[in-house]
């Protein structure tokens, strides 16, 4: 019998307990991975070639190679984490049979794929918060230039890191069915095909009535459309963006994230472990 008076503190439901249980593990060996820290050097590096670049500016002035180089390197720092994190995940619980210590629990394989995937996006929130801050930093400090933060640079910067999310999650998928290597191969040709979806279909209107340009076509609608989440153009060019294109990036990003996750609890439920 529960004693009068005393305090109930407001629980998760289990389940919800077991994933969080395996994200801190997940983040905890992650912060432990040099992997890690060899993408966040190579971001430096970026930033560095940034204001490099800027100094030797010619067609474009320097504040805009600052704005673009320095959204660049934020997007490619989240991106790298995710795949090349992301596509060891659940690989190497496999390799050294720790998964089947973890599955010997009441937990689901379902279950176990969100954990790590949430333990992986807290490290990819952390290092976004880190470069964000080292990004802003720069542009307050460059040659005493008066930057302003528009709404268009916000958004500009939370969807580069929605970006990063994203290829976490297609690396955990991806990672479900082949090996580390296909993995991050499968992640790099996605995010590059996914950044020029717009030059895809345009061979493909070229190429109309032709066996390429209904390849082209097919893939073009097929594959995840990643430039939703590219506003460097925009950036630079301090243009305006409309509520429904935002609205549609963050429902659309959100989308990808679940379906990839999903997926991939589907894959790993049946596969044998």
């Amino acid at each position: 019998m529960e004693k009068p008076g005393m305090d109930h503190k407001p629980r998760f439901p289990a389940a919800i307990r077991v994933v969080f249980a395996v994200a801190r593990v997940t983040f905890k060996e992650i912060v432990r991975d040099r992997l890690l820290y060899n993408i966040l050097v190579f971001s430096v590096l970026l930033f560095s070639v940034g204001v490099l670049a800027s100094r030797a500016a010619v067609v474009m002035s320097a504040e805009r190679v600052i704005l673009d180089f320095g959204l660049t390197a934020l997007r490619l720092s989240g991106s790298m984490i995710g795949i090349f994190v992301g596509s060891a995940l659940l690989i190497r619980e496999v390799d050294r049979r720790t998964i089947h210590v973890a599955l010997s629990h009441p937990i689901t394989r379902a279950q176990f794929v969100f954990g790590k995937y949430l333990g992986l996006a807290t490290v990819l929130l952390l290092n976004w918060i880190l470069s964000t801050g080292a990004y802003i930093l720069l542009l307050i400090g460059f040659n005493d230039w008066n930057f302003s933060f528009t709404a268009t640079f916000g958004w500009a910067v939370f969807f580069a890191g929605l970006e990063g999310l994203f290829m976490a999650s297609a690396a955990v998928f991806f990672s479900t069915f082949t090996t580390t290597s296909l993995s991050v191969i499968f992640c790099i040709g996605l995010y590059l095909i996914g950044n020029n979806i717009s030059a895809m279909r345009t061979l493909a209107v070229k190429s109309a009535g032709s066996f390429q340009g209904v390849i082209l076509d097919a893939l073009s609608r097929a594959l995840p459309n990643l430039e939703h989440f590219n506003l460097g153009t925009k950036l630079t060019y301090s243009l305006t963006i409309p509520g429904a294109f935002l609205t549609y990036g963050v429902l659309y990003g959100v989308a990808l994230i679940l379906l990839f996750l999903w997926a991939a609890g589907l894959l790993l439920g049946l596969k044998e472990i």
